[in-house]
C-alpha cells in the first residue's frame, strides 16, 4: 500500500508498506518512510526502509548437515528465518543550472539473520549481523547532444565481529559519456564510453581470506546509421585488464564485435 501527504508546495511525506506471506518464513511486513523538501534548486530527502530476503531453494532443500533449515532430507522447519535489513538515508541534489547537477546520498544500515550458503547444496543463517555505511555521489553535465556523469562510492560493510564483508570494495569510481558527434569525414555518429574502477576487496583465496586486486574496466561503443541500419562497433574491457571475479573465475579479456539493427 502507498500513502502520501503534501504539507505545502515544497514538502512531501510518503509511506509505503508491503506484506509477505511465505510458506516457511511466515508473515512479514516491510516499509519505507520518506520526507522530501524542496528549497529552490536544492532537493533534500530523508528515508528509513526495511528489507526482506526469503531463503532460496538451495537453502530450503539443501542437504547441508549444519543447516538451520534442513538436516539431510527435505522437511519443513518451523524456525526458518528470512534475512532482514534496516536502512536510513539522507540524500541531496543541487542543480547549478539546467546542464549541471550534483547529487549525493549518505546511508547507514544493518542486515540481520544473514542467509549464507556453505556449498552448492546447503545454506544456513549466520549468527552474526552485517553493518553497512557509505556515501554515493555523482556529478552530471549535459551539453548539446552530450552527457557526462562522474560517480563515486565510498562504503564500508563489516560483520559484527569487525571483519570486512567478502567481495565488498571500499571504493568505486565511474565515468559515463554519451554523445552524438558530427565529423566532416563520416558525418553524425554516436559514442558511448563507460569506465569503472573497483577497489580492492577481501575474498577467499583458496582457504584463506585475502585482499584481491582492484580492477579498471572500460567499455566503448561507436555507432553510425548507414544504409537504413544502425551499425555499432563495440569493445568490452578495452584496457585488456586481466581479472578474476570472484577469485578463481577468469573474466573475458579485450573483445571487439560489430553489430547492426534496423528499426521498423
Amino acid at each position: 500500500s502507498n500513502a502520501g501527504y503534501k504539507l505545502d508546495d515544497s514538502t512531501i511525506l510518503s509511506f509505503h508498506t508491503r506484506g509477505d506471506s511465505h510458506k516457511y518464513s511466515g508473515e512479514n511486513l516491510t516499509y519505507r518512510l520518506n520526507a522530501t523538501k524542496l528549497i529552490e534548486n536544492l532537493k533534500l530527502s530523508f528515508s528509513e526502509s526495511t528489507g526482506l530476503r526469503h531463503p532460496d531453494l538451495y537453502v530450503l532443500h539443501g542437504g547441508n548437515p549444519g543447516s538451520s533449515f534442513y538436516n539431510g532430507a527435505f522437511k519443513a522447519m518451523l524456525t526458518t528465518k528470512p534475512e532482514t535489513s534496516l536502512t536510513r538515508e539522507i540524500s541531496a541534489k543541487y542543480d547549478f543550472s539546467k546542464n549541471i547537477s550534483f547529487g549525493t546520498t549518505a546511508y547507514r544500515g544493518s542486515v540481520s539473520d544473514v542467509l549464507n550458503r556453505s556449498n552448492s547444496s546447503g545454506g544456513y543463517n549466520e549468527t552474526i549481523d552485517i553493518n553497512q555505511e557509505g556515501l554515493e555521489s555523482n556529478l552530471s553535465f549535459k551539453g548539446n547532444k552530450q552527457k557526462l556523469k562522474l560517480s563515486s562510492t565510498f562504503s564500508k560493510s563489516t560483520e559484527s565481529n569487525g571483519r570486512p564483508q567478502l567481495r565488498r570494495p571500499d571504493e568505486q569510481y565511474g565515468i559515463n559519456y554519451n554523445a552524438k558527434l558530427n565529423s566532416n569525414l563520416i558525418g553524425l555518429f554516436g559514442v558511448n564510453l563507460n569506465y569503472r574502477h573497483v577497489g580492492k576487496a577481501e575474498d577467499w583465496v583458496g582457504s584463506v581470506r585475502k585482499d584481491v586486486d582492484s580492477t579498471d574496466i572500460m567499455n566503448l561503443s561507436i555507432s553510425k546509421e548507414l544504409f537504413g541500419f544502425e551499425w555499432s562497433l563495440n569493445s568490452t574491457n578495452l584496457l585488456d585488464e586481466y581479472y578474476q571475479k570472484p577469485y578463481g573465475y577468469n573474466q573475458e579479456r579485450r573483445n571487439f564485435n560489430l553489430s547492426l539493427r534496423s528499426k521498423y
